[in-house]
């Protein structure tokens, strides 16, 4: 079974900053912590798999400003990815957003960040433009992304795997 919860507590922060950094994202500051904690706009989706008495496997972070909403991350961990964790989050808060009025879904990413980008297509996502030179280290463009958040559900039902992740 997969717990999720939203959470913004300075402790979940601390794992999110520990899954950030298992999955090439950038970590956050302690005073970014500070701000997000008083951000009531800023939603944070964890997972975790109390089964295996694991820390957060994944979460979402994002802004919902309606009708616009922003994903900051989408993160799951290196053993844990390809069983259905990012699917599911994305789903969960995606229905979030909806039920709050946002009708509109925006991101940004690496150029080189390919696996994401199959992932955030895959879930109806397109490319609406490119920021050059938007990331500094390394220097990179960023891909622009939106969707808009349909009522009607069109995505078939999650399929979710929970066996062990292989050891390595």
């Amino acid at each position: 079974m997969t717990r999720l919860y939203h959470d913004r507590s300075f402790a979940v922060f601390r794992q999110i900053n520990r899954l950030a950094r298992a999955t090439g994202l950038s970590p956050y500051s302690p005073q970014q912590f500070t701000a997000m904690q008083a951000d009531h706009t800023l939603c944070c989706l964890v997972a975790e798999l109390p089964r295996f008495q694991r820390p957060p496997v994944g979460y979402i972070l994002y802004q919902l400003i309606v009708p616009e909403v922003e994903i900051y991350d989408l993160a799951v961990h290196p053993l844990w990815q390809k069983h259905g964790i990012g699917s599911l989050l994305w789903r969960i808060a995606q229905r979030h957003m909806r039920e709050a009025g946002a009708t509109e879904c925006r991101l940004e990413m690496r150029r080189s960040n390919t696996k994401a980008q199959r992932f955030y297509r895959g879930h109806g996502f397109q490319e609406h433009g490119v920021r050059q030179d938007y990331y500094r280290e390394p220097p990179e463009d960023a891909i622009l992304l939106h969707c808009r958040l349909l009522t009607d559900d069109p995505e078939p039902p999650v399929q979710f795997s929970l066996d062990l992740p292989p050891k390595g």
